[in-house]
């Protein structure tokens, strides 16, 4: 049996707040850098994977440098595609119809204008995650994105209800959520959130 830590880190501070981020690519702002480099400074692992989005990807290849490593860029773990939505002001998105908090009560039934369904981000998520805690070796650094992590909880959870785990659950900017995952011989994996 064996042990393999992964680490779940979500990018720091954007350059501009107030914004619904899927797939908007913004850089980070010096706060946002800072964090994760501070965040940084406490992690051992042996392999680094990173959203290609930029406000990760700019600040994994930052680390990855100083570490003399590669960065696994990962398309799978960008944040939801929120469509129209994607880059505007959360106070004009809660007067549209159907409005953010509608979308955000109901996920599963109400899909942003012109983007990814819940459906299909929780099935792009998913096949990642399985993907990767069947294939891991060594301790992993992944620097994704809240939505992703919100998943990968609903995911070891069992939660079907997605909407009232995501509003119980908040991830500061550079927060982490540690993984601890056993594997046997036979291939079986059991995650577990470690706290």
């Amino acid at each position: 049996m064996k042990t393999i830590n992964i680490t779940l880190v979500r990018h720091g501070e954007p350059e501009q707040l107030g914004l619904l981020l899927g797939h908007t690519d913004l850089n980070l702002s010096k706060l946002g850098e800072q964090q994760l480099i501070n965040r940084f400074n406490n992690l051992k692992f042996e392999r680094l994977i990173s959203s290609p989005l930029k406000r990760c990807l700019v600040m994994a290849e930052y680390i990855a440098t100083k570490r003399k490593m590669t960065v696994d860029v990962e398309v799978n773990i960008k944040e939801m595609n929120f469509g129209d939505w994607d880059g505007l002001g959360y106070d004009s998105l809660w007067q549209q119809t159907p409005s953010l908090g509608d979308f955000w009560q109901n996920p599963i039934d109400i899909t942003p204008p012109n983007g990814e369904s819940f459906l299909a981000f929780q099935t792009r998520v998913n096949k990642w995650w399985q993907s990767l805690i069947h294939q891991a070796s060594g301790d992993i650094v992944v620097l994704t994105h809240a939505g992703v992590i919100k998943q990968v909880i609903s995911n070891l959870l069992n939660e079907m209800h997605y909407a009232e785990l995501s509003n119980k659950i908040k991830i500061d900017y550079a927060g982490i959520i540690n993984i601890e995952v056993k594997q046997d011989d036979q291939g079986n994996v059991w995650p577990m959130l470690k706290f």
